[in-house]
C-alpha cells in the first residue's frame, strides 16, 4: 500500500499532485474514489473489534477476510487510480499537442502576414513585432522590441496617435484607425494606416494592444500627384476660358455697336477669327500631345510689330466705348522675333 502510494505521489505530472489539484473531470472522480478507499480502513477494523469481542467469527477467519479485502480493495483502487491517471496524462498531452499546433499556426500566420503586426504593452513598448512591420519601418525585430511606438512615430502625428492610444486604454473605445507617419531608421519618412484593437485576459485585464500597419506611402505620393494634376487642369481651363473669350469681346462688341462697321473693323473681326481658331488648333495639338507623347514644332521668324497692332486692334472697340483713343508709333525697323 505505501510502495503504490509513494509511486503515485512521486510523479507530480501525472501522480496525486494531478489528482488534488486538477479540474478534470477523471480528477475528480479519483477525488471521490480515495475519499471511498480511505474509509474502507476504519469499516474493517470496526468489523474485526467486533468479531473478536463477541466471538462472531474465529479470530484468524476474521484477520484472513481482513487482509483479502484490504488487499483487494486497494489493488483496485490502485488499478482504478492508474488507469484514470493514464488517462489524465494522454488527455493532457493531446492537448498540449493541439495547442503546439494552435501556437505553430499563430507564429506562422504573425510572421508571414502581408501587413505589418506589432504586439504594444500599455506602456508604449513594442512587445513583439512581425517580419512585415520590421521592414516598413527598416529596423530589424529585435532592435524594435527595445523600443516604444512614439520613438517611431512622426512628431506632428504623435499627439493624436497618442490620445487615440489613453482612449482605448481607459475603455472609451474598441479600436481605433488613423493614417499617420513613422520615422524609418534612415530618417525618412513612411505613410501607413494604422489599426489598434485591445486584447483582455481571462479576468478582464488588459493584456496588449494589437497594431496593424499597411505601407500606404505610394497611394499618398500618387493621391498627392493626382490633387497637383487637378490643381493645373482647373489653372489651365481658367486661362483657356480667357483666351478662348478674349478675341470674341471686341467683335461682339463691333456687331453690337451701333457705329457702322467699316473696312478696318471688318479686318479686325477677321484678324481675331483667325486667332481663335489658332488657339483651337492649339488645344487640338495639346491632345495630341497627350495620347501620344510626342508634338512636332515648326520654327519660323515672326515679324513682331504686326502682332502688337493686331492686339491694339482687337482692344480698339471696348476702349473707343469708353471714350479712350490707342495710338502706336514704331521708332524702329520692325523687329523679327
Amino acid at each position: 500500500l505505501f510502495l503504490a502510494w509513494a509511486v503515485l505521489c512521486g510523479n507530480l505530472r501525472g501522480g496525486m499532485a494531478l489528482v488534488f489539484f486538477s479540474p478534470e473531470p477523471v480528477a475528480k472522480g479519483l477525488r471521490r474514489l480515495l475519499f471511498l478507499v480511505v474509509l474502507i480502513l476504519p469499516v474493517l477494523g470496526g468489523i474485526q473489534l467486533f468479531q473478536q469481542r463477541y466471538g462472531w467469527y474465529p479470530s484468524e477467519l476474521g484477520i484472513s477476510l481482513l487482509v483479502i479485502s484490504s488487499i483487494f480493495f486497494f489493488t483496485m483502487a490502485v488499478l482504478q487510480l492508474g488507469g484514470g491517471l493514464i488517462r489524465a496524462e494522454l488527455l493532457r498531452r493531446r492537448a498540449d499537442h493541439r495547442r503546439a499546433l494552435r501556437d505553430a499556426d499563430f507564429i506562422a500566420t504573425f510572421e508571414q502576414a502581408a501587413v505589418g503586426i506589432a504586439h504594444v504593452s500599455i506602456s508604449g513598448r513594442l512587445m513583439r513585432t512581425n517580419k512585415r512591420f520590421a521592414e516598413i519601418l527598416g529596423y530589424s525585430q529585435e532592435e524594435l522590441q527595445a523600443m516604444t511606438f512614439p520613438e517611431v512615430t512622426y512628431p506632428e502625428d504623435l499627439p493624436r496617435d497618442w490620445a487615440y492610444f489613453q482612449k482605448i486604454l481607459k475603455g472609451e473605445i474598441t479600436h481605433y484607425s488613423t493614417e499617420k507617419r513613422y520615422i524609418r531608421k534612415d530618417g525618412s519618412i513612411v505613410w501607413c494606416h494604422l489599426t489598434v484593437a485591445l486584447l483582455r485576459n481571462s479576468k478582464g485585464k488588459v493584456k496588449y494592444l494589437i497594431s496593424t500597419v499597411e505601407d500606404i506611402t505610394e497611394s499618398k505620393r500618387t493621391a498627392e500627384r493626382l490633387a497637383a494634376a487637378d490643381r493645373a487642369k482647373d489653372h489651365f481651363i481658367s486661362i483657356i476660358s480667357h483666351e478662348l473669350r478674349t478675341p470674341l469681346t471686341p467683335v461682339l462688341a463691333a456687331l453690337s455697336g451701333t457705329d457702322p462697321i467699316d473696312e478696318s473693323t471688318i479686318a479686325m473681326m477677321r484678324r481675331n477669327i483667325e486667332h481663335e481658331a489658332s488657339i483651337i488648333n492649339d488645344l487640338l495639338d495639346l491632345t495630341r500631345i497627350s495620347a501620344s507623347g510626342k508634338l512636332q514644332l515648326e520654327l519660323r521668324p515672326v515679324a513682331l510689330h504686326p502682332l502688337i497692332q493686331e492686339t491694339v486692334d482687337a482692344l480698339a472697340s471696348p476702349l473707343r466705348n469708353r471714350q479712350l483713343d490707342v495710338r502706336l508709333h514704331f521708332n524702329l525697323d520692325d523687329p523679327v522675333v
